[in-house]
């Protein structure tokens, strides 16, 4: 910036309405001084140039009053140059003129600096670790805080929080000396999830002959989610067959973001393998499937669990693992026609045993004689388990198996009277266990009438008179022998 040099041609008229515009001294009985320029607005950390002019002829003595570092660059009769450097705070330096015999006058002109904004920084105010995107709940309000380097004067700073290109408030400066910090409060939504946050600075300056002069910061990310005060749904049976299979399940709704979700289960503090996890809409489900051993026996937590941001919602049931055997019916004592039989059932604890027909003192067990009606006779055994609320039953069957010895029955009838040449059968059955062998063999006797003919037996055969006669029929088995004359008379 050139220093202005007053020109001795203006007339005194001339020079009188120029200090008067200027901003002198209006007091005719001292000197009137002029500083140009008045009031400059400059960039910061630059200089400018004071001409400090007045209309004292008479070899004026010119000053400048400022606390910044000024260096005379030139002069004349009646005005002085002053270059003010490394101006960066306004400042308001004073230009005093002593007059031989007019005394002192002055002017003072405002230096305003301005400095364009910059080193623009956005901030999410949390105690979290940022090491990674910060967590924050639906609905929590945070606090933005935009810090501003520059951006002078304030008061014609304005800085606006965007997301994305949307603007979502807009704040004045503080006024301080030092880099400038503006709050947003903001209440955490879903669509704020994983969007560009950025602040914007603008510095107005046009009104003075300047520009608009903007910056922005980097953007800032964070992620938000929604995860209700709800307990995930955890379906499971109650109880589970050692040996058996079953697919469990559990799901939660009303989850955002879904995709970024975790849910696991733990059966009796281990983690099973997911069969599958699924996610529709704001749904969030996992299927596993438990295999029940012995090593599993009694109550196990099966657990549920889902972790999204800095949350965790977890659910827990107790599953019961048994065993359940079929129940033994034994049989002791020679189970024979005419001893004693007793029946025994016994069951894993604690299940309980019914012998069907059984006194109700003593349901596990069963005595008797054993008869020939007994043998084939069935015997069931009921064993019953509850297990918090269900009840199972299992059963065994026994059939007795009586030995007994034989024993003819009423077809071996001991006279048979029959006509020659009809078709008749020698015949006699016997029971017993084990099934017994019959034989029916003719006594020897006299022949008779044409002969002593064997009639066969348990056949069907034409009868002759030489069949007539006494036969021996016998039952045989391990246990005994029956046995039944049996006359034939032929006519």
């Amino acid at each position: 910036m050139q220093a202005r040099r007053p020109l001795p041609a203006l007339t005194a008229l001339l020079f009188l309405c120029l200090l008067l515009s200027s901003g002198a001294q209006e007091n005719p009985t001292k000197p009137r001084v002029q500083v140009d320029p008045l009031n400059p607005m400059i960039l910061s950390s630059s200089s400018v140039v004071l001409n400090c002019s007045t209309d004292c002829v008479t070899s004026p003595a010119i000053g400048l009053e400022t606390s910044l570092e000024a260096l005379e660059e030139s002069r004349g009769t009646n005005w002085k140059v002053w270059r003010l450097s490394n101006v960066t705070s306004d400042n308001s330096p004073l230009c005093y003129v002593n007059c031989p015999g007019k005394g002192q006058g002055s002017s003072r002109t405002n230096i305003m600096v301005y400095e364009p904004p910059k080193n623009l920084e956005l901030n999410l105010e949390t105690s979290q670790e940022q090491s990674s995107l910060p967590w924050i709940p639906v609905g929590q309000n945070i606090t933005l805080s935009c810090h501003v380097a520059g951006g002078r004067p304030r008061k014609n700073l304005r800085v606006v929080l965007l997301r994305g290109a949307q603007e979502i408030s807009r704040e004045p400066a503080p006024d301080t000396l030092t880099t400038a910090v503006v709050k947003f409060q903001v209440t955490a939504s879903r669509e704020d999830d994983e969007a560009s946050f950025s602040c914007h600075a603008e510095l107005n300056l046009q009104s003075k002959g300047l520009k608009l002069y903007q910056e922005s910061s980097a953007p800032l990310k964070f992620y938000t989610y929604d995860l209700k005060k709800l307990q995930p749904k955890l379906v499971t049976p109650m109880i589970l067959e050692t040996g058996t299979k079953k697919q469990v399940s559990c799901a939660m709704d009303n989850v955002f973001p879904v995709e970024k979700a975790h849910i696991q289960l733990s059966w009796g503090g281990q983690r099973l393998i997911e069969d599958n996890i699924t996610r529709h809409g704001d749904m969030l489900r996992v299927t596993a499937t438990i295999m029940a051993t012995e090593e599993d026996m009694g109550d196990r937590e099966l657990t549920c669990s889902v972790t999204l941001g800095n949350e965790i919602r977890r659910i827990s049931e107790n599953l019961t693992v048994y065993t359940f055997l079929q129940p033994v019916l034994m049989v002791s004592g020679p189970v024979q026609e005419g001893y004693r039989v007793n029946l025994t059932c016994k069951a894993h604890p604690p299940a309980t045993v019914l012998i069907e027909g059984a006194p109700s003192d003593e349901p596990d067990r069963i005595s008797l004689i054993a008869q020939e009606e007994d043998n084939g006779r069935s015997f069931t055994c009921q064993a019953t388990l509850k297990l918090r609320e269900e009840i199972f039953h299992k059963n065994s069957s026994l059939t007795l198996n009586v030995k007994f010895p034989p024993k003819l029955d009423e077809k071996c009838s001991p006279n048979r009277t029959w006509d020659e040449g009809t078709e008749q059968i020698l015949q006699c059955t016997a029971r017993g266990n084990p099934a017994p062998t019959v034989t029916c063999v003719r006594e020897q006797q006299m022949p008779v009438n044409g002969g002593n003919q064997q009639m066969p037996f348990n056949v069907s055969t034409r009868v002759v008179r030489s069949y007539s006669g006494t036969y021996n029929c016998t039952a045989k088995n391990s246990l005994g022998v029956a046995s039944q004359v049996v006359s034939v008379f032929v006519k």
